[in-house]
């Protein structure tokens, strides 16, 4: 009995501290300032070329790092075209949706957005750079699409079209920012 209850107590603790983890991280994260790369590159109907640009009004990243399938995203690009609209529409935020796969991977996904063919612009990422240089990123995917006003700062993290609450949250945060 007093090692089962050990046991738990070691799961409430184990739990608790992995929140307050997530917790801080989140933290950092929106107290940053994030920076696009020098080694991004762009891609749009179909031609590539190297992005030297950095981030002048509010932007929605979209952030796909290397532990993210690649192809499968290429696969839902499409979703997010409804956010798309919203930026033109709005004319008031401008999206970034940054694929940085591994090395080995590159060349391929590379050549899978090219025959995407997608309406709007996509950005590679060589190297990681995008993460390296804003480490403050969380490694959770789940804080891999975020708002930034025009100094960079996170005011939003999450993604618009996961749910209704998420939605009236970034629309909020488009108006007030």
């Amino acid at each position: 009995m007093a090692n089962r209850l050990y046991i738990i107590l070691i799961a409430i603790s184990v739990l608790f501290a992995c929140s307050n983890r997530e917790a801080c991280e989140l933290k950092n994260f929106k107290n940053s300032t994030i920076s696009l790369s020098a080694n991004l590159s762009i891609i749009q109907d179909k031609t590539i070329k190297p992005y030297h640009d950095r981030l002048f009004i509010k932007s929605l990243i979209i952030y796909y790092d290397s532990l993210t399938c690649g192809e499968c995203q290429i696969n839902h690009l499409y979703e997010t075209v409804e956010l798309f609209q919203l930026s033109d529409s709005l004319g008031n935020f401008k999206i970034y949706t940054i694929f940085s796969p591994s090395i080995d991977e590159y060349a391929e996904l590379e050549l899978n957005l090219i025959n995407a063919n997608f309406k709007y612009p996509l950005y590679i990422d060589f190297n990681n750079s995008f993460g390296k240089l804003n480490k403050t990123i969380p490694k959770d995917s789940r804080f891999h699409c975020f708002l930034v006003d025009a100094n960079g700062h996170p005011v939003f993290v999450g993604y618009p079209l996961a749910n209704k609450e998420l939605w009236d949250l970034f629309i909020k945060a488009l108006k007030n920012n």
